[in-house]
């Protein structure tokens, strides 16, 4: 009797589970024409280098990057290791809004990379329940490095601890 109620909790917690849930991260990124997907996004506290403002690091990457010790440029865009990444430092404004600081990119599929962050923004920023959405994009004929990139990146990622 004990092992067939074990074996009906194991029935009641695989069909409760369903399908795992939708990728945090939905858009695309495209470099010299060509695309990468960027599933995966993560979250830090950042440098506050450039700003005085406390920010926020994401870390936009192809591959997962949950062994990564930091979210900077060198760990993950310069380094290859997750594929094609976007590195962001975001922060709040004093009227409300998010705004990005800096940023470094990597695209798997072609030979650039670099750091630019004046090209990437951020708009649609909601933070809730400790979860923060919106989303990063660069304006209609943007290029980075001599190369026409185009990122519409939606994502909700928790905010670091």
């Amino acid at each position: 009797m004990k092992n067939f109620s074990l074996f009906l909790l194991a029935v009641a917690v695989a069909a409760c589970s369903g399908p795992p849930a939708d990728t945090p991260v939905k858009g695309y990124y495209r470099a010299d024409g060509k695309e990468s997907t960027l599933g995966y996004v993560r979250s830090a506290k950042g440098d506050t280098t450039y700003s005085s403002a406390p920010s926020i690091d994401l870390a936009f990457t192809e591959k997962d990057a949950s062994d990564a010790r930091d979210l900077t440029a060198n760990t993950i865009a310069f380094s290859h290791k997750y594929g094609s990444a976007i590195v962001v430092n975001v922060f709040k404004q004093t009227d409300g809004t998010y705004a990005i600081d800096g940023g470094a990119f990597h695209h798997s599929l072609s030979d650039k990379a670099g750091g630019n962050g004046g090209n990437l923004q951020i708009k649609d920023v909601v933070v809730d329940n400790g979860v923060m959405s919106g989303e990063v994009f660069t304006p209609p004929d943007t290029t980075m490095f001599d190369v026409k990139v185009d990122i519409e990146l939606k994502f909700k990622v928790p905010l670091p601890k």
